[in-house]
């Protein structure tokens, strides 16, 4: 929660320091005087002037900010400063630095976009670990989607939007699998739900279920004073099955203390080259 609203504060200030930027280096470039350049509003927490004599500001109130410029219609000016005033411009000029503004937004915006498309996002390989029966015979999982619908996959969100695409326009679906352990590209044939009920996901109807690698049930470390302790756990324990039914993984494990819990459970570990209870 206190990282959310301190990642909003600080991308708000972000975007309206660059907005307030553009107000100003237009000005600045027009002939206007800029009087204060503030970032937030409310009480000054921190100010300083530069040699032009326009005041820098960093309020308490970070929700927004301004650029004050001269203005004959808010007080009176000397002939001397008529030609510094923003409402002694030309409208060209007023129209300028008004839209300086927005217009480094969608700059700013189109760089941020560029650098991002640039340096690249991370994404999970869409590796499948179960499919539909009648679809799943027909190759080896785990399996990388590699194409769906005749179009490439690279992530869970591309394969989401175009499982959504299909829906209701067509019964079935080719899709392009790769199982882990070879090159070879097997194209099956997935029915394609009659419809998407609501929130639910496209995965869900269409009964695919991502693959994660299987997280071996070894503890890390125990809570001290919890119960874990008290029954004679310690790190390194790697739990073999619970109440006598084996589990595979870490997965089975979380299930099946699901099942026993608030119930006395019996727990088999292998403790170095020993197994106990």
């Amino acid at each position: 929660m206190i990282t959310t609203i301190l990642a909003t504060i600080i991308a708000l200030g972000v975007l309206v320091t660059v907005h307030e930027f553009g107000h100003y280096w237009v000005a600045k470039r027009c002939g206007v005087r800029v009087l204060r350049f503030s970032v937030g509003f409310g009480r000054a927490l921190y100010t300083w002037k530069d040699q032009a004599g326009t005041e820098f500001c960093i309020a308490a109130i970070p929700l927004g900010g301004y650029v004050k410029m001269l203005d004959g219609r808010e007080r009176t000016i000397s002939e001397d400063e008529r030609h510094e005033a923003f409402d002694q411009k030309p409208v060209g000029q007023r129209f300028a630095i008004v839209a300086a503004g927005p217009g480094i937004n969608l700059i700013f915006a189109a760089l941020i976009y560029a650098l991002i498309s640039m340096i690249g996002v991370q994404t999970p390989v869409p590796v499948v670990g179960e499919l539909p029966t009648v679809t799943a015979s027909k190759t080896r999982l785990p399996a990388e989607i590699v194409s769906f619908d005749g179009r490439d996959m690279e992530s869970w969100e591309r394969i989401s939007i175009a499982m959504v695409d299909v829906i209701g326009d067509q019964t079935t679906v080719q899709v392009g699998l790769r199982p882990l352990d070879s090159t070879i590209v097997n194209q099956v044939t997935m029915p394609v739900p009659r419809d998407l009920i609501t929130d639910e996901s496209p995965l869900v109807a269409f009964g695919v279920r991502p693959w994660s690698p299987p997280i071996p049930a070894e503890l890390a470390r125990v809570i001290a004073g919890g119960v874990g302790e008290a029954s004679g756990l310690v790190a390194g324990d790697r739990i073999t099955a619970v109440n006598g039914n084996p589990v595979a993984d870490w997965s089975e494990f979380v299930a099946a203390i699901k099942v026993a819990y608030g119930l006395s459970t019996e727990l088999t570990l292998k403790r170095g080259d020993l197994t106990q209870t």
